[in-house]
């Protein structure tokens, strides 16, 4: 099987590229997203309509179910 690529960003936690559709749910509802990549310190999503900064949001269709707060926001990725 081949092994998703990891990127090394300004975190300094190596990023693991994954490029899924998944759900994102905010106390605003229920939108498509795709995961973009994940790390130990997070992850970066992009939606057609980003949730603001400080929401708490959560990120389904795949296995673990990522829970987390947005903590920055720059066009459709957060």
């Amino acid at each position: 099987a081949d092994t998703p690529p990891l990127v090394r960003g300004q975190r300094g936690h190596a990023r693991v590229r994954i490029g899924v559709p998944a759900r994102l749910v905010t106390m605003n509802g229920t939108s498509s997203c795709v995961l973009i990549d994940v790390s130990q310190s997070g992850a970066r999503v992009s939606a057609a309509e980003p949730p603001r900064i400080g929401a708490t949001v959560i990120v389904e269709r795949i296995s673990p179910e990522l829970f987390g707060t947005v903590e920055w926001q720059r066009g459709d990725k957060f």
